[in-house]
């Protein structure tokens, strides 16, 4: 040993084509890191015994999906009945799994149903000749209530639409 120390061991490079060998384990233990070739410490894979099952139903993303496409069928308001399908199917489909989704498409539903109310006065009042384009107001307030709800809906919020009587309570 000289003044700096133990001097390092010196491998010689293997020759090409020469797999490279290695220097030997001094007296270090030869056993494998953990989950190789060794028995697990319990039948499922980890310690603490069996998996807790997750609440049943769909996943808080799911959720706030399906919210929002209840909501965005006021989007389709220019179309009269059909703006009501997507909220009428996601409230039939999903009111006994979820109650967020069952809450946003009930308010929806009942928005749109307003909606088609106002739809048909101001078909109504188009007749006449100081209301000129009444059916496109209509549209546009349910296309803007709609999208606010819609993204209220995906940060995962509870949406009350205004001017809004609730049918479905």
């Amino acid at each position: 040993a000289d003044r700096y120390g133990p001097r390092p061991m010196i491998v010689a490079s293997p020759s090409y084509g020469h797999p490279p060998t290695a220097p030997p384990n001094y007296g270090q233990p030869t056993t494998a890191p953990r989950g190789y070739g060794q028995p697990p410490s319990s039948p499922w894979g980890h310690p603490g015994g069996p998996p807790t099952p997750g609440p049943i139903g769909p996943g808080v993303q799911d959720e706030r999906q399906w919210a929002l496409f209840a909501h965005l069928g006021g989007v389709l308001a220019i179309f009269p009945l059909i703006h009501l399908l997507p909220a009428v199917v996601i409230f039939a489909a999903y009111q006994s799994r979820s109650e967020f989704i069952r809450d946003q498409a009930r308010e929806a539903l009942n928005f749109q149903i307003v909606i088609l109310i106002a739809f048909f006065a101001a078909r109504i009042l188009n007749w006449l000749p100081f209301f000129p384009n009444l059916v496109a107001l209509v549209w546009m307030f349910s296309l803007v209530f709609s999208v606010l709800a819609a993204v209220a809906a995906s940060r995962g919020e509870r949406y009350r639409y205004p001017l809004t009587y609730r049918f479905l309570a």
